[in-house]
């Protein structure tokens, strides 16, 4: 693994480079999985064990937040769903017997190095 270096001069730049660095940072697009809710047929039930997790830039400081929030918006009714569905992010209704092969899903979805 290659060694992690502190830059502290990062709070020093132009706030239009700290904010072009933090949307460099923003994940590429995403599959959100929901499955239909076993009690109720109009709500969507979003496993947290299939879930695509959030952007940390939600929750590393104000400056991070306010540039993902430029992109990701609280989506389907939920207060912890997170998605950019302009930018790519897609929505996959996955039946139960689909949550074994989910992992196929999430290989492609990965960012390269």
């Amino acid at each position: 693994m290659a060694k992690i270096t502190s830059f502290p001069h990062f709070p020093e730049l132009p706030a239009e480079i700290r904010d072009y660095i933090w949307d460099l940072s923003l994940p590429s697009p995403r599959v959100i999985v929901s499955q239909k809710h076993f009690q109720s047929e109009d709500k969507l039930y979003f496993p947290k064990t299939l879930r695509a997790p959030n952007t940390v830039a939600l929750m590393v400081c104000r400056e991070s937040r306010a540039v993902a929030l430029s992109r990701y918006k609280l989506c389907f009714g939920t207060h912890d769903i997170y998605a950019d569905l302009p930018g790519g992010d897609i929505l996959y209704f996955a039946s139960t017997q689909d949550t074994e092969t989910l992992d196929d899903i999430w290989s492609w979805t990965m960012r390269e190095a």
